[in-house]
């Protein structure tokens, strides 16, 4: 379930940041979610330097899709599984929506 659930909301975004900026996007995000994304962000904000980096980084850690945070789908309480899931169909929900978007127009476009 955990890995179903992140593998949504990445894709969500993914297909939103390829179509945007092209496949370098999703590199970038692949790349994100399997280095920094397994860490909780209370670990960078203690660790980093300097500040506004550190708070960047905790910021996207925080609200972005990220493993850490989909590993509470597999906890035990009902509460963290819950926003876990929620969290990630956003997530999925935000990138189809975007994409659909970016498609429509350039549809249209001359």
């Amino acid at each position: 379930m955990a890995g179903l659930a992140a593998a949504a909301a990445v894709a969500g975004c993914a297909l939103a940041a390829v179509l945007v900026a092209g496949t370098g996007a999703g590199l970038v995000l692949f790349l994100f979610m399997a280095l920094v994304g397994t860490v909780p962000p209370e670990t960078i904000v203690g660790v980093a330097e300097p500040g506004a980096a550190r708070l960047a980084v905790a910021s996207a850690l925080e609200l972005g899709p990220a493993l850490w945070r989909y590993r509470e789908v597999a906890g035990a309480g009902d509460v963290d599984k819950l926003g876990a899931l929620l969290h990630a169909a956003a997530w999925a929900l935000l990138g189809v929506v975007l994409a659909s978007g970016i498609v429509r127009r350039r549809a249209r476009a001359p």
